[in-house]
C-alpha cells in the first residue's frame, strides 16, 4: 500500500509539471483523466484472464468473427470465407467490426476472449476522447469538458448495450461518440484540415458495421442540413464542397467491407419490423433516461420491450435539467450568442434522434415507399430505439455548456463555514465540482449492473463429439449461444442454426446443409428417424450422429461417391474417385469468388447459380482444388491504399512546399 502510494504521488507530481511547463502537459493531463474515467466505468471488464467472461449471454456469440484474425495469420486468403451458417463471404457480413482498430489491435495481441474485452474497454475510452475533444472545441471550461467525458462513459449511452454481450454495439458507439466533433470541426476549418475527421469518423463508423447508428445519424443529419435551407439561409459552397470530401472518405476507407456488403444486398435477407413494434412514444422513451433502477429496463413497462440493450439509456435528471439550463441560457443572454449556433444544432439534433427513435418516421416510409425492396430494407432496422443512444452525447454536450457557464459565475463566490474558532472561506466552484460527482455516480452505480462476469463454460465433452465431423458442419443446442466461439476456436464448421446464434441474416431461397453431428438436451430430437444415432455425451447433453457427406460425386447413374477433403474456410482439396462422369458438390454455399481446378487444369469459375459449390467431374481419381478470391475485398483495399496514398502524398508535398 506504501509503494502504491508513492507511486500514486510521483505521477501527480509528474502531470502537475507537465501541466505547468510542457506546452502539450494541460492536454496529456486531461486525456489521463479521462482515461481514468475510462479505468473506474470499464475497467472491471479488462481480465487479462480468458476463463473470466462478461455475462451478457450474446457475447461468445458475438465475438466468434474474430478469429478471422487468426486464420489470416495461419492461412491468409482462407480466412475471407466464413465457414458458418452454411458458408458465407466474411467481410460481406454487416455486423462483426473485423477491420476496425479497435477490435483488430487487441484481437492480434491478446487473442480473441482478451482481445474483445480489451476492445470493449478501449470503446469507452474512445468516446470518452469525443466527448472531452467537442468540449474542447467549444472551449468549455477544463471540468466542463472532463465531467462531459466521465459521464458520457459512465451513462448508459455503451453500457446498456454491452447488457446482453453486443460487442457489435459497443465499438459501433464508442466511435459514433466522434461523429458530432467532427462535424463540428468540419464546419469551422476549411480545406483538407476540415473534412478529415469526419472522414475518418464515418469510415470508422462503416468499418464498426453498425446500419443503425449510420441510419440514424445519417437521417437526422440530412434532415438537419435540409432544415436550414427550407428556412432560407443557405450554405457556403465550400461547405458542401468539404462535407462531399468527407463522404467520398468514409467510403474509401470502408471500401474493404462496404463493397462485400453491397454485392450481397440482393441475395441475403433479415428478419423484419415494418412496424416497428419495439419502439416507444417520446414521452415513454425519455423514462429511459431517468430510471435508476435497473430492473425497470428489464421489465415490459410503459410498453417497452424487456431488453435493456435496446432500452437502457440511464444518464440521471441533472444532465437533463443542465441541458435545460444551457438552452434557455444561450437564448437569453446577450453575452452568450456565440452559443447560439452549437446550442441550436446540437439540441435540434438530439430531438431529431430521440423522434427517430420513436420509429414513426420509419412507420410512415415504410408505407410510402414504392419498392418492396426497399420497404424490406427499411423494416430490418425493427430496433431502431436503440439509436436514442445517439442523443447522450449531445445532451451531455448541452450540460457541460451549463455547467461551463456555472462555473463561470462561482468563480466570484464564496462560500464561508464558520464555527465559534474557526472562520474558512471556500471558492464556490468546488462546491459545484463536487455536486458533479453525483450524477457521475449514480450513473456509474446503475449501469454497473451491466458489467458482471462468469466463468468460461467447460463444454470439452460436446466439443470432442463435434470435432469428429472433420470437415462436416455441426450445430451446438438451441438456445446456447456459449457454443460458438468454443466451437470455432476448434476449428469446426459451425451451422449456428439449432444454437441459436445471432444469425442476423440469412441467404435468400436457399437450404443450409444438415449437420452430420449435433447437439441436444433432448434425446428424441433427430433430423432423421431411421437413419440418425443418439448418444450420450455429456449430463442432460446428448449428441445426435447424422449421416451425411461435406462433399462427393452424385454421378449420372445414380451413385453417390463420398470425396475426402482437408482446408479452412476459403481453400479446401478434394479427392474424389469416381467410376463414372458425375457431377461434384461441396456443401458450401455457391458465391461469385469461388473458383475450382481440376487436377491440373486450368482455374474455372463456379457457376452462381449452383445452390453448393461444386461442377462437372469426369470419371477417375482427381484431385479439385478450391479457393475463394475476394475480388470485391481486394478492389476495396486498391480504393482504401489510393485514398491514404494520396493524402500522404499531398500532405508531403505541402510540408515540403512550406
Amino acid at each position: 500500500m506504501s509503494l502504491l502510494l508513492v507511486l500514486a504521488l510521483i505521477t501527480a507530481l509528474d502531470a502537475w509539471w507537465l501541466y505547468r511547463r510542457w506546452p502539450w502537459g494541460k492536454l496529456w493531463v486531461e486525456w489521463t483523466i479521462v482515461l481514468v474515467g475510462a479505468i473506474l466505468v470499464a475497467g472491471p471488464l479488462v481480465n487479462m484472464n480468458p476463463q473470466v467472461i462478461p455475462a451478457g449471454r450474446e457475447f461468445l456469440s458475438n465475438i466468434h468473427y474474430f478469429h478471422f484474425w487468426h486464420w489470416l495469420s495461419t492461412c491468409g486468403l482462407c480466412a475471407f470465407w466464413m465457414p458458418f451458417g452454411g458458408g458465407s463471404p466474411i467481410l460481406a457480413d454487416p455486423f462483426p467490426p473485423l477491420l476496425h482498430p479497435l477490435v483488430a489491435l487487441p484481437v492480434l495481441l491478446f487473442g480473441v476472449v482478451s482481445g474483445a474485452k480489451v476492445a470493449v474497454f478501449l470503446s469507452f475510452l474512445s468516446a470518452g476522447l469525443a466527448q472531452w475533444w467537442l468540449g474542447y472545441q467549444w472551449r468549455l471550461h477544463p471540468v466542463a469538458r472532463l465531467w462531459g467525458a466521465w459521464m458520457l462513459m459512465a451513462s448508459g449511452y455503451i453500457s446498456g448495450r454491452f447488457s446482453l454481450g453486443g460487442m457489435h454495439m459497443v465499438v459501433g458507439l464508442g466511435t459514433a461518440a466522434w461523429v458530432f466533433p467532427a462535424a463540428w470541426w468540419l464546419w469551422n476549418h476549411r480545406g483538407r484540415k476540415g473534412y478529415l475527421p469526419l472522414a475518418v469518423a464515418l469510415g470508422m463508423l462503416l468499418l464498426a458495421e453498425r446500419g443503425y447508428e449510420i441510419t440514424a445519424l445519417g437521417f437526422s443529419g440530412g434532415l438537419l442540413l435540409a432544415g436550414r435551407a427550407l428556412t432560407g439561409r443557405k450554405w457556403p459552397a465550400e461547405f458542401w464542397q468539404r462535407l462531399g470530401h468527407a463522404v467520398l472518405g468514409m467510403l474509401a476507407l470502408a471500401a474493404p467491407t462496404l463493397l462485400p456488403w453491397m454485392r450481397t444486398l440482393g441475395a441475403a435477407a433479415k428478419d423484419i419490423d415494418p412496424e416497428f413494434k419495439t419502439s416507444q412514444s417520446l414521452g415513454k422513451l425519455l423514462v429511459n433516461f431517468v430510471a435508476a433502477d435497473p430492473e425497470f429496463y428489464r421489465s415490459p413497462v410503459l410498453d417497452k420491450v424487456p431488453y435493456p440493450e435496446l432500452t437502457a439509456f440511464f444518464i440521471d435528471w441533472l444532465p437533463l435539467l443542465l441541458a435545460v439550463v444551457a438552452v434557455v441560457v444561450a437564448w437569453l443572454k446577450a453575452e452568450k450568442q456565440k452559443r447560439h449556433l452549437p446550442v441550436g444544432w446540437w439540441t435540434m439534433w438530439a430531438l431529431l434522434i430521440l423522434w427517430l427513435a420513436t420509429g414513426q418516421p420509419f412507420r410512415w416510409l415504410v408505407h410510402w415507399f414504392p419498392q418492396p425492396a426497399l420497404r424490406d430494407l427499411l423494416g430490418g432496422l425493427r430496433h431502431i430505439q436503440q439509436t436514442a443512444a445517439l442523443a447522450i452525447p449531445l445532451i451531455l454536450a448541452l450540460a457541460s455548456a451549463a455547467v461551463d457557464e456555472i462555473l463561470a459565475r462561482a468563480a466570484d463566490w464564496k462560500i464561508t463555514l464558520a464555527s465559534h474558532e474557526v472562520r474558512v472561506a471556500l471558492p464556490a466552484s468546488l462546491l459545484v465540482i463536487g455536486a458533479l460527482f453525483i450524477p457521475w455516480r449514480n450513473a456509474w452505480l446503475v449501469n454497473q449492473d451491466w458489467f458482471a462476469t462468469v466463468d468460461y463454460p467447460k463444454l470439452d465433452a460436446g466439443l470432442d463429439f463435434l470435432a469428429q465431423a472433420g470437415l462436416n458442419w455441426v450445430d451446438a443446442p438451441y438456445g446456447e449461444h456459449y457454443w460458438i466461439e468454443p466451437a470455432f476456436a476448434r476449428d469446426l464448421k459451425v451451422l449456428g442454426h439449432g444454437a441459436g446464434a445471432v444469425v442476423r441474416w440469412h441467404w435468400k431461397d436457399w437450404q443450409a446443409p444438415s449437420p452430420a453431428r449435433m447437439l441436444t438436451r433432448h434425446q428424441d430430437e433427430v433430423l432423421d428417424p431411421q437413419r440418425d444415432t443418439v448418444v450420450q455425451v455429456d449430463e442432460g447433453l446428448f449428441g445426435v450422429i447424422h449421416p451425411t457427406d461435406y462433399a462427393y460425386v452424385q454421378t449420372e447413374g445414380g451413385a453417390h461417391i463420398p470425396c475426402n477433403a482437408a482446408g479452412w474456410g476459403g481453400i479446401l482439396i478434394l479427392t474424389c474417385t469416381t467410376p463414372e462422369d458425375g457431377d461434384l458438390q461441396v456443401m458450401e454455399k455457391a458465391w461469385p469468388g469461388w473458383w475450382m481446378r481440376v487436377d491440373e487444369g486450368a482455374w474455372q469459375r463456379v457457376a452462381r447459380q449452383r445452390p453448393y459449390i461444386g461442377g462437372p467431374l469426369p470419371a477417375g481419381e482427381h484431385t479439385i482444388h478450391l479457393r475463394y478470391i475476394p475480388e470485391e475485398v481486394l478492389l476495396g483495399l486498391l480504393l482504401l491504399f489510393v485514398w491514404l496514398g494520396w493524402h500522404v502524398y499531398a500532405g508531403l508535398r505541402r510540408s515540403s512546399a512550406a
